[in-house]
Order: structure tokens, then sequence, then C-alpha cells
């Protein structure tokens, strides 16, 4: 996805709540009409916000206004609606009093935004505009919203909300193939505003990798910001504490793919920028890269259940809050529960499955249990149930396997419902396990090229019987064939005339 040229930050409210922020709603239902609906490809919006919500908000004085939050309510990474255009002016009507009411001349307005808008997570997402509006603290503001992308995605932002009824405060027209200039339909669910006004960035928020958690060794570095409208972010990543090597200066996107070693621990800061500064201090997080021959998955791929793996507890694919990437999986388990099976996998000591879940049900009854097999016939459990709680947040979840060391076995994560009868949604994303069967310690492998050759270089595994080496043009999806399989004497290749691809080497032990 191309970087944004002004990115739209997301960031939980703890943090944001200072004298420069200024917050009209508190609802927590959500609804995707206002102020953008990523169902259609093109849409617009108006919403009036009055004088006596933004002075009872704290707002008392004129001002200049630098900028405005949004609570998104579900979980998109990476999201983004290109070609965004926002306006603001002053408006002496309280509300929207006629039936259909017309999309609005936007030169009557002040032209505040126009960019790209970039979603990460959920929590509020702030604006921060490229020309400040003037506030004369006498009038009402009306925002107007025009979503001029042209192709929608799935996973599209959800916007909590606060209804103004008795009065029609919202107005919304959204269609697909061309930009709509009829009248929209009135509404009583405006979203909930942040009014922000000049101030230095917070510190920035961690997404992915979470800190101090495993990640894929393909990862990217994904955070939102910590509040204030930041324009600019320095990123630091090194392998000692604290960071010293500047990766990438003042880009205005809010993520950065690095080339990461396999099995390394790393360690990052996000230093954000704006014309008023930056913080004092930018924490500094750090997560471990998996191996290269772990079982990892993330479920991107476009068929499931994913190679080697077993679904006889019917579990789907969903682009409904992913953990990682575009998607993730979920069962409607009942009380005999959902089993998702993996692969082959060898234990060995220090093994360990960790994997991320989440449930949406509100009753306390979500549960999990973790199985093994010799033969995908006969499961035993392994420990005691997990609970999920309620909040719907994602939660780390990692089994020490070491009880099984020796064994070739087949693992399950099984979702079932504690309570009496039913069904609870149980989500599952981003699952990093043992060695799939026959696979040994991985070799630690250089890239380089050479001209239009590509040279791979890797280091010996004692007990390799032969080499693997996989390419692929998705680092989340790999083939289950090698591109070529090599004796345990050699420990080069080059691949001739390649394009550009993820490379990968196995050792494989017979």
């Amino acid at each position: 996805m191309k970087q944004a040229a002004v990115v739209l930050m997301l960031f939980t409210l703890a943090g944001m709540l200072g004298a420069a922020t200024y917050v009209i709603g508190t609802g927590t239902s959500y609804q995707n009409r206002a102020p953008v609906n990523g169902a259609n490809d093109y849409g617009w919006c108006k919403m009036i916000y009055t004088k006596a919500e933004i002075n009872a908000a704290g707002l008392a004085s004129t001002g200049s206004i630098t900028g405005i939050g949004l609570q998104v309510d579900n979980f998109p990474i990476n999201y983004t609606f290109y070609n965004q255009h926002i306006f603001i002016r002053h408006l002496t009507a309280s509300a929207y009093t006629q039936t259909n009411e017309p999309l609005p001349d936007s030169t009557s307005f002040s032209y505040v935004f126009s960019s790209a808008v970039t979603f990460q997570g959920d929590g509020w997402l702030q604006v921060a505009f490229s020309t400040p509006f003037e506030w004369d603290n006498v009038r009402n503001i009306e925002v107007l919203w025009k979503n001029w992308d042209g192709e929608r995605q799935e996973n599209y932002p959800q916007f909590r909300f606060t209804t103004s009824s008795p009065n029609y405060r919202a107005v919304y027209n959204h269609a697909d193939g061309s930009f709509p200039t009829s009248s929209g339909t009135r509404y009583y669910n405006r979203p909930n505003l942040q009014i922000i006004t000049a101030m230095a960035p917070e510190a920035a928020l961690a997404v992915y990798p979470a800190d101090n958690r495993r990640a894929l060794n393909t990862a990217s570095l994904i955070w939102k910001s910590g509040g204030g409208c930041p324009t600019s972010y320095d990123v630091y990543l090194d392998t000692v504490n604290p960071p010293v090597t500047l990766v990438s200066e003042g880009q205005t996107g809010t993520s950065f793919n690095p080339a990461l070693l396999p099995n390394t621990t790393y360690y990052w800061r996000i230093v954000p920028s704006n014309p008023y500064g930056s913080p004092a201090v930018c924490p500094v997080w750090n997560f471990h890269t998996t191996t290269a021959t772990q079982l990892t998955e993330s479920f991107e791929s476009a068929v499931f259940p994913p190679l080697g793996w077993d679904n006889p507890g019917t579990f789907y694919s969903s682009p409904n809050y992913p953990y990682h990437g575009s998607t993730c999986v979920f069962a409607l388990a009942g009380t005999t529960g959902n089993l998702l099976g993996t692969p082959l996998l060898s234990l060995r000591s220090g093994s360990y499955l960790n994997f991320q879940a989440r449930t949406t049900t509100t009753s306390g009854n979500a549960r999990l249990r973790i199985k093994y097999s010799p033969d995908r016939e006969t499961w035993s459990v392994l420990g005691s149930p997990i609970s999920l709680p309620t909040s719907s947040a994602w939660q780390n979840i990692e089994i020490d396997l070491s009880a099984l060391a020796g064994n070739t076995c087949y693992l399950g994560v099984e979702a079932f419902n504690a309570g009496s009868s039913g069904t609870v949604y149980v989500f599952l994303d981003h699952i990093i396990g043992p060695d799939p069967a026959g696979l040994i310690p991985t070799p630690e492998l250089s890239i380089s090229r050479v001209g239009n050759d590509v040279h791979l270089a890797w280091t010996a595994v004692p007990e390799a019987a032969s080499y693997a080496i996989y390419a692929s043009d998705d680092p989340y999806d790999w083939p289950s064939t090698p591109l070529l399989s090599v004796g345990p004497a050699i420990l080069t290749h080059t691949v001739t005339s390649a394009r550009h691809k993820f490379y990968r080497v196995a050792a494989i032990a017979e």
C-alpha cells in the first residue's frame, strides 16, 4: 500500500485528553455513514457542532482549530482512503431542517485538508489540518467531508457516535461508480468529535509488533499517534537498546517495512513531530522475530484452511478484526467445541505455541482448549481452559509445550461456549509454533544482488540431510514446494535473472 501524503492517526483516549483537545460526544455505539462510508466508492457528509457544545467541551474562547478527531470502534490496520477532502465554515443554523438536504457549495468553506487517510487500529483518529480554521466563538461550525477515493475495501472503519435527536445534525450521501451530487439523507447519529488546537504531539503508540512480543520475521513496524496531530515521524530500529540507527526520517506514514533477521531481538522507537515540536520522551519497544522454519500463520492466503492445516470445527476466514495483515479466522463455537488443527509438528525442549485470540461475545463464556494428537483422530487436552475477556481486545496467549518435548504431533486450538447453550464468537490470528515435522534448526541466510542475479548464502546446520530453498512473491504466503533442494555440503545458490522475490532456506533432517 502506497504511503499517504498526510496521515490520520489513531490513539487511545487515555493519553489524549489534554488542554488542547476538546471532546463532543461520549456514545459507544457505532455506524459507518458519517463522516465517510468505506462500503461505497464515493460520498459526502456534512455535520453541525454547536457553539454551546464546543463551549461545554471546554473551548470557551476564539482560537485556531488545527485538527479534528473521530473515534473508531473496530480495528482497521493500514486501511487507507485516498483523495479525501475536508472543509469547515461558520454556521448560524443548529440543525438540518430540510427533508432533502443538498450538497453545499464548498467554496463557502475553509478548505482545511486534502490528502489520504490511513487508519491504524481502534480509538481516536486525528486529522491534522494543512490550514487551521479560525473559530469566532460566536457561531456554530459545519464540517463537510468529501470522499473521492473511488475504490472501496474490506474492513472499513466504524465510527462511534452520540445521537443528536430530536435535532438532525448530520447528512450523508454515499454511492458507487461516481461522486454523488444529489441531496443527502438526514441523520441523528453524529460522530463523536475531538476539536484540537495548537499543541506538540504526544508520544506514539505501538500497534505491531506489540511491545515485548513475538513477531513474524517479515514484520512491518506499525504505530499510531498518541495525540497532538503529528505530521511526520522519525523511525529508529536496532538490535541494541536504546536504538540509535535512524532507518527513516520525516516520513508521513505510520508504518515502515524493515529487513529483519530471523530469531533476533529488535528495539524500535518512533519520534513524532509537527510545527509545534516533538515529545520530550519517546518510549522504546522490543520484539523477537521467528525463525525461518517455525510454524507461522496469519491466514493471508486466499485458500482456507492453509496447506497442512485441518478445519473439522468449521472456522471461517474473515476480513473483520484482523490482528495482523488483512484477515483472521473465527468460529461460532458451541458447547461441544470447534477445533482448528495445525500441520504435523516436531516438539523439542523450549517449544511453544503463541497466538492472538479475541471474542466479541459479551456473555463471558468464550473459552479455548489446547489439544494435541498423534493422528488427528485421538485428541488430548493440554492444560486448563483459557478464558477470553469480553472487551473485544486481542489477547496474546503463549503455551509452554515442554511437556510434549520429543514428540511429533498435531496441535489444535478449540473454541467452545462454557455456558449452557448457544454459540460464542471466537477469533484467532498470528499463530506461531514449533517447526513442522522433518525440519531442524534454521540456517542463517544472507541475500545479495550481483547484477541481475540474486546470491543466497547460508550457515551450515550439522544435522541437515539437505536444504530446501523457497521463493515467494508474498512474505505471508510461502509455497509448499521448494524452488530447489540441495545436498548438505552446498551452502550457496545463485538465482539467475531474478526479479524481486522473498527467499528462505530450510534445513531438512531426512
